[in-house]
């Protein structure tokens, strides 16, 4: 299965988990069946949060429609509409817990959110602020006490400018900033040629492939960086040394024609520039599950009938590598199950629910 389709950079929405002391003990599920599969068909699902009661949300970023999933996923009932009024969503795109069992749902092109109750009533449509115009979809997270957690838009530099971002943390109550940090992101190469008009025109453009690192955050407020070379897991907290995890060993996935007929439909010839391998990972495949443990998705040969996902605990360390099919997109991890978004033969997707 390829990423969702619509944001790079994707993820889902984080859960409350307890902080682990010690070594921790890792059973991977079994993958062999699922306990339930949705009812429910979808288009593409950019975010999956499991509710205390059991029930699911899913935000469909093409329909565009959010749904709230009875516990076993049998039955569903649409939360919220369409539209740019009060209780509507243009694109919704990430589902965020928050504090409560409450919910932060990311309109994307409204560039707001909206605050669904834990009945699935939205209850509050806001927009962001002046300062995270444009930003607000790069929210990775929020800590217990509700702060959100995004970094700045990332506008390619020059090739000689640092390829970085910020990471900010925003407090909704007093409405407060604080820079925590920056994040590697993809080189940009230079481009240039001339329009059918004959004017000549010059850029920058990331190409396939670039590595970048990636991030997200825990409930308590700690950061996991998930670093492309070598690739590890860090883990950064406000007054405290980071933990440097080991190097995780890999090998390396190439590129092939397939992969660049995927990006330029029209090619051979192609004219973009892409790297001779792929990034470790895919950025849009980094899991947090409840013992705040990452679930991380590898990358993998286009056609390849499975993929790896690697588990690595909160101080870095791999515990378990995980084969699942590459039409299978693991979601969100909790307490009770691992959910997996499965694409079928014709591209319609459904929720998965794998017992832990």
């Amino acid at each position: 299965m390829t990423a969702p389709r619509v944001p790079t950079f994707a993820t889902v929405a984080l859960v409350l988990f307890a902080a682990p002391s010690g070594a921790q003990a890792f059973a991977a599920p079994s993958f062999a069946r699922p306990t339930w599969t949705s009812a429910q068909s979808f288009t593409t699902v950019t975010g999956v949060r499991e509710l205390s009661s059991g029930s699911v949300l899913v935000a469909d970023f093409s329909e565009p429609m959010v749904h709230l999933l009875a516990p076993g996923g049998q039955s569903a009932k649409q939360i919220g509409r369409k539209g740019s009024g009060p209780r509507e969503y243009l694109t919704p795109l990430r589902l965020i817990a928050l504090p409560n069992d409450s919910t932060l749902l990311i309109d994307r092109d409204a560039d707001r959110y909206l605050i669904i109750a834990p009945n699935g009533d939205i209850v509050a449509t806001t927009p962001f602020p002046e300062q995270m115009r444009l930003a607000g979809q790069y929210i990775r997270g929020a800590d217990q006490g509700g702060r959100l957690y995004f970094q700045m838009r990332y506008i390619a530099p020059e090739p000689t400018a640092p390829s970085t971002t910020g990471i900010l943390r925003w407090d909704r109550r007093s409405v407060r900033f604080d820079s925590l940090g920056f994040v590697k992101m993809p080189s940009a190469t230079p481009i240039g040629g001339k329009l059918a008009n004959g004017a000549s025109y010059q850029g920058m453009r990331i190409m396939p492939y670039t590595p970048a690192d990636a991030w997200t955050v825990a409930p308590d407020g700690r950061i996991a960086m998930i670093r492309v070379a070598p690739y590890r897991v860090d883990w950064l907290a406000t007054g405290r040394p980071p933990v440097v995890g080991g190097a995780i060993p890999y090998s390396p996935v190439p590129v092939t024609d397939a992969d660049r007929k995927a990006n330029e439909p029209k090619g051979p010839p192609f004219t973009l520039v892409y790297a001779e391998v792929k990034p470790p990972f895919s950025n849009d495949a980094v899991v947090l599950d409840d013992r705040a443990r990452l679930w991380i998705g590898r990358s993998f040969t286009r056609g390849a009938k499975t993929r790896d996902w690697d588990v690595v605990d909160s101080q870095g360390k791999l515990l378990k590598t995980i084969n699942l099919a590459a039409d299978k997109w693991i979601m969100a991890v909790t307490a009770r199950f691992v959910y997996v978004l499965w694409r079928d033969q014709d591209d319609v997707e459904w929720l998965q629910a794998y017992a832990r």
